[in-house]
């Protein structure tokens, strides 16, 4: 029995069994439910469970358990923080477990009170046209009020049971494209990141668009942005610069992560 701490700072009661047959050995962890007729279920499934020492199992390289995960989308790397105008923000990104690519990913982050009642809401999207698999992409969700009075936790998803996620094929990403960026701070310390993006997919491609995230010393995101590239169209070999503006950011920048993702001219367009 334990506990695991949480990204905001809170803890989740854990169980975990180990359970050997053969040579099998089996190892399960459980977040223990607060309600006791949740409770006596999962006691139920766990004293009940076994291993079955004839079943086949064949081997797998120990890379596969990189893309291990509960669900195909994965939050990762959160951080709070509040600027000295008091706007509160909640940022981080979210991986892709899965095998293909999602596009208007939605996220939806809810400040809640001692009861568990919601007192703010903000709803924003993944930056960048599509999470690629095994890709990566920002979040960040602006209270521009701050926490209400009462402000004790939050809840942070993303999808939701009516989302239908958005066609990814028209989408060139990062992997077909080459760019530069560099770092560049204003006399008002505002971080700028400003780089050039060459097209070297093959194909003419329309409104590129690069974002950022924005890492501390302990890869949480302390902000994050985006811009589109100055040339709305380019052909193959093209070129063009684009800067993206972050002017909010909650801690000493470690590092930072630009991708490039363009639409593909097909069709009508372009």
């Amino acid at each position: 029995t334990g506990l695991r701490e949480e990204p905001r700072g809170t803890v989740q009661a854990l169980n975990t069994f180990f359970e050997r047959a053969g040579g099998l050995f089996s190892v399960l962890e459980v977040q223990v439910p607060t309600d006791p007729t949740r409770q006596s279920e999962i006691q139920t499934i766990i004293n009940t469970y076994q291993l079955n020492a004839d079943a086949a199992l064949p081997q797998a390289q120990i890379f596969a358990l990189a893309s291990a995960a509960s669900s195909q989308l994965q939050i990762l790397n959160l951080a709070e923080w509040e600027t000295e105008d008091g706007v509160f923000f909640i940022s981080g990104e979210v991986t892709n477990h899965g095998d293909s690519p999602v596009a208007n990913v939605p996220v939806r982050a809810l400040l809640l009170d001692a009861d568990d009642q919601p007192v703010a809401e903000a709803v924003t999207t993944l930056m960048g046209y599509a999470l690629m698999p095994n890709g990566f992409a920002p979040l960040s969700l602006r209270f521009g009020q701050g926490q209400p009075p009462g402000t004790v936790n939050y809840t942070l998803s993303v999808g939701g049971n009516n989302w239908q996620p958005g066609s990814a094929d028209a989408v060139v990403s990062g992997d077909a494209l080459t760019w530069t960026d560099a770092l560049a701070y204003s006399d008002e310390d505002l971080l700028y990141i400003r780089g050039t993006l060459t097209n070297t997919s093959g194909v003419r491609i329309r409104n590129a668009r690069a974002v950022a995230t924005v890492f501390d010393s302990n890869q949480a995101v302390i902000g994050a942005g985006w811009a589109d590239v100055d040339a709305p169209i380019l052909a193959p070999g093209g070129v063009s610069d684009f800067t993206i503006a972050i002017p909010d950011r909650g801690g000493e920048v470690a590092s930072t992560i630009v991708d490039v993702q363009a639409m593909r001219c097909e069709g009508g367009r372009c």
